[in-house]
């Protein structure tokens, strides 16, 4: 046994000073580095985007081992400029198999993946020596002017860059041949798209197309966020900037005088897009009703369209106040509409119609002038819409959740002014009568 460990500890000694001798021509002098840059295009659903935008990236020299970039002791990378849509990143065979779309669309937004070539094809200059070269890949900010081009005269558009950074690694041997060469690359993210600076996450797949795998684009990648909101003016309406409306409508046989000025009881929650900065939206949306002849209800407080905390006033009409993501209940009558001015493209909402006894509920949502099929619910229940998008135009009918109500039971004759949904209660003080007299009748006969 001790013979044994004494062998085994000459093997171990052995192995170790042959490692040492290893010569550098070990490394892989046949590499080739391949690296590409991804832009993440996000826009809310519904939005068209501009025919041509430009993002352009810096990749900037940093220091070469301890030695800081001084001009010319790095070589250069130029800049890189992906340009929507000629950058769109067409798909593998087996992206399109493993489900991947692009552009894909996930929680309200619509995301363009932009993909640049081999960013090494322009790097220039010589390597000084051996060792580690740092980069630093950042994207630059308003290389895109917003606003101006001719969709944007009915919106105000608004962007995000990114402010993520990304450092790149470049190692450089010396091959048995004095030659220096590229011996592998290494790329790690410093800060996210805020322009925080994180723990410094490694990234693994940098090469154009991912790994065709689990990654179908490079990881080294740049979010923007781009959206519109059109130009209506909350402190002075215009109908005709209508950019979501909810309407209200009632049908049918059994319809009397009395059910046209009866108030309809909704719910609706408007929630801006989620890639707007906050800091960009309002505290509350305004929203104003629209009569049966096309003219701004002034005085929403007399009738109770809302609850008074909910109720507003620009100085000209009241206004029920949205705020985002917050459902909140308000009235409708016949022919009336609820209308907003300035809600962003793509901005998400969920209308709910209160139960109305003996009536049909039924819905149709149209989104940037395309109408879906109609919804109907049953009689006497509620009825509510899934998760809608605004679309691009202005007008009442372009973003619209239209309901209408039917009631087609046929009252008695000689009750036309009574509406339908007293009927009932007529019927039971009828038979609470009926019985009560049949019981005063029994009651005599059994004192005779």
């Amino acid at each position: 046994m001790k013979r044994t460990r004494t062998l085994l500890a000459l093997m171990l000694t052995l192995v170790l000073c042959l490692g040492a001798f290893v010569p550098a021509a070990a490394a892989d002098e046949n590499y080739v580095p391949n690296a590409a840059i991804t832009k993440i295009l996000q826009t809310p659903v519904g939005t068209t985007l501009p025919s041509v935008m430009d993002f352009v990236f810096e990749i900037r020299p940093v220091k070469w081992d301890n030695a800081v970039y001084n001009g010319s002791n790095m070589p250069s990378f130029a800049d890189v400029t992906l340009t929507y849509s000629a950058d769109l990143k067409t798909l593998s065979a087996n992206a399109a198999s493993a489900g991947a779309t692009n552009p894909y669309t996930a929680g309200g937004t619509t995301c363009c993946v932009l993909e640049s070539g081999n960013i090494f094809d322009g790097l220039t200059g010589t390597w000084q020596g051996a060792g580690k070269y740092e980069y630093a890949i950042t994207e630059k900010a308003n290389t895109f002017a917003v606003n101006a081009y001719t969709p944007a005269a009915d919106f105000t558009e608004g962007m995000t860059w990114s402010g993520a950074s990304y450092t790149l690694c470049i190692y450089v041997l010396e091959g048995t041949d004095g030659a220096l060469y590229i011996d592998g690359i290494g790329v790690v993210k410093t800060k996210d798209d805020a322009g925080t600076k994180i723990t410094e996450e490694k990234i693994s797949v940098v090469t154009p197309g991912g790994d065709d795998s689990e990654y179908f684009w490079s990881q080294i990648e740049f979010r923007n966020s781009y959206w519109k909101t059109p130009n209506g003016n909350p402190e002075d309406p215009d109908t005709d900037w209508a950019s979501l409306a909810i309407s209200k409508k009632i049908t049918g046989a059994a319809i009397v005088t009395a059910d046209y000025n009866r108030y309809f009881n909704f719910t609706l929650k408007v929630t801006p897009p989620s890639i707007i900065p906050t800091t960009e939206c309002p505290a509350y949306y305004c929203a104003f009703v629209v009569d049966a002849n096309g003219d701004i209800v002034a005085d929403l407080t007399t009738d109770a369209y809302a609850a008074a905390a909910d109720i507003g006033n620009n100085g000209t009409q009241d206004y029920i106040k949205f705020v985002p993501g917050t459902a909140t209940a308000f009235q409708l009558k016949h022919g009336e509409k609820l209308i907003f001015v300035d809600t962003p493209v793509g901005t998400a909402y969920q209308v709910t119609e209160g139960a109305t006894p003996y009536f049909l509920p039924s819905y149709i949502v149209t989104t940037a002038g395309s109408a879906a099929a109609q919804v109907i619910g049953n009689t006497s229940q509620s009825l509510a819409t899934g998760t809608e998008y605004t679309g691009e135009g202005q007008g009442m009918l372009n973003n619209l959740a239209a309901f209408t109500n039917t009631c087609d039971s046929t009252p008695e004759t000689g009750l036309d002014a009574v509406p339908l949904y007293g009927l009932s209660l007529l019927a039971l003080v009828g038979l609470a009568v009926y019985i009560i007299m049949k019981a005063r009748k029994k009651n005599r006969y059994s004192r005779d």
